[in-house]
């Protein structure tokens, strides 16, 4: 580890061979720098004047790594900002995007990203730049999701999740070049954050602190659903309870694989606990909805039998009646107009009935994205309204119109795809990367989160995966990829 990357890497037959295998299950012994099946490569450019190219020291590389690590940890508490800089993780994430460009461009990092990810930039900038060329009268420019706010227009929108869709996943895949265990450690950053601020949600729920609403970036009371209750729900770190409830479901997959997996199984058990408490103490009717089938279904894709012999069906049948037993009993201490507000779920009438002002907003929001659709059905009114619908794929055909739809369900597409094959190659970790992607996409029909960039994240690391287990081999032949070769080996304990 202290000697420089480019000495680090050994050249034979046309493939760069890494050391053994540091994780089991998630990485092959060997990384082939070809161009991948359908990817795009960022090889070593041409040095300057043909002179060779610079040998960063490892203080380099770790502290590119470093950056990534604390956006993945920081990147769900947006209710934190800093004065004049904004979200804490947007800094970290351009720190770790310029060490590791120019690491590309004068050191020896290449890598390659699957095509799919550059599908919905290209669409953006294609309704971007229709909008401009034909913009909507003004009564659709005006925002009408959030009051009192100064909104961006359309291109700074764009700009906005351009950063998230390219520069978080380029980020977590260039690092993971630079070390591959980052796949897995960005996650465990990510949901690290996510508990932290589940556990923040759950001491506020008992009234001994108020940490979330005094946070400078709380949204809770500045949304135009003014008409709801909402000073039972908390928020935890991030800006707004549905936010936190959001984050919270798609860890889940993620800390069910570290509980199925790591040897000390109580660390990831807390942070479970402390999850599906984040997302009681949110109020997020989606969230609690959906949580326990996400939930369900990352246990019963787990091994029957760890690779130590140990049983994850007897320890998850055990965790899961100490949680009921323990959930019942938190329950039934709160005092009631608090149960009632954060278990909003229970009640039919307000989950599905009109006359619910939440509920009434919401379908009024549908109708306004509908009508922008009709009204522009091609390009869509303009990625201002990227969040207006509470609904991310009314969302997507109102703001950019058939082309952002088509683009986004090929980017989802291909995104599942591929971690279907390499959960048939045999990387267990894709398997629920995807059903943290596939919560998304589920809860997307009830919530508006598009364009956050902790979303990326999961997709960044299975780019990431993909990028090193997909690649096309050189001396495969017919371009097919040796599968014996990049097949993951059992995981050490």
């Amino acid at each position: 580890m202290d000697e420089p990357i480019s000495e680090e890497l050994t050249q034979v037959g046309g493939r760069y061979h890494f050391p053994k295998l540091v994780h089991g299950g998630i990485v092959p012994h060997e990384w082939s720098v070809q161009l991948r099946n359908g990817g795009v490569m960022f090889p070593k450019p041409t040095a300057w004047g043909g002179a060779t190219s610079v040998r960063f020291p490892p203080i380099a590389r770790w502290m590119a790594i470093a950056s990534l690590l604390l956006a993945a940890l920081t990147v769900t508490w947006t209710g934190l900002k800093l004065p004049g800089l904004g979200d804490p993780a947007d800094i970290l994430i351009v720190a770790a995007f310029g060490m590791c460009a120019l690491m590309v461009a004068f050191g020896d990092l290449r890598f390659s990203m699957p095509s799919w990810s550059f599908i919905p930039a290209a669409a953006i900038v294609a309704c971007v730049l229709a909008r401009q060329l034909d913009p909507p009268p003004y009564y659709l420019q005006v925002l009408r999701y959030q009051f009192g706010i100064n909104t961006p227009n359309s291109l700074v929108k764009a700009i906005f999740w351009l950063f998230a869709l390219l520069v978080v996943p380029l980020t977590i895949v260039a690092c993971i070049a630079l070390d591959r265990r980052v796949a897995v450690w960005v996650m465990a950053a990510f949901v690290t954050g996510t508990a932290m601020s589940s556990g923040i949600a759950i001491v506020d729920l008992t009234g001994l602190t108020n940490i979330g609403r005094s946070l400078p970036g709380n949204l809770t009371f500045l949304l135009t659903n003014t008409t709801v209750d909402s000073s039972n729900r908390i928020p935890g770190l991030s800006d707004h309870p549905n936010n936190l409830g959001f984050t919270a479901t798609l860890s889940i997959p993620v800390v069910v694989y570290f509980m199925g997996t790591m040897k000390h199984r109580w660390v990831a058990t807390t942070m479970l606990i402390c999850l599906l408490g984040g997302i009681l103490a949110s109020g997020s009717r989606g969230a609690q909805l959906v949580a326990p089938v996400v939930l369900i279904a990352s246990v019963l894709w787990l091994p029957r039998i760890r690779s130590d012999g140990r049983s994850n069906v007897r320890f998850f049948s055990g965790s899961a009646l100490a949680a009921v037993v323990v959930g019942l009993a938190v329950l039934v201490s709160l005092p009631s107009k608090i149960r009632e507000s954060i278990l909003r779920i229970t009640s039919i009438d307000s989950f599905f009935a009109a006359g619910n002002a939440s509920n009434d907003d919401r379908f009024t929001l549908l109708e306004n994205g509908m009508l922008d659709w009709r009204q522009y059905p091609i390009f869509g009114a303009g990625l201002r309204h990227i969040v207006e619908a509470h609904n991310i794929y009314v969302q997507l055909i109102a703001s950019g119109g058939l082309v952002l739809l088509i683009a986004m369900f090929a980017y989802w597409w291909c995104m599942i795809r591929d971690c279907l094959r390499l959960s048939a190659m045999g990387v267990d970790y894709a398997r629920f990367l995807m059903l943290s992607i596939v919560g998304w996409l589920v809860l997307g029909a009830v919530e508006n989160q598009l364009t956050e960039r902790g979303i990326y994240f999961a997709v960044g690391c299975i780019a990431g995966v993909a990028s090193l287990h997909l690649s096309r081999r050189p001396d495969s032949v017919d371009g097919e990829v040796d599968h014996d070769a990049l097949r993951s080996q059992p995981a050490e304990r």
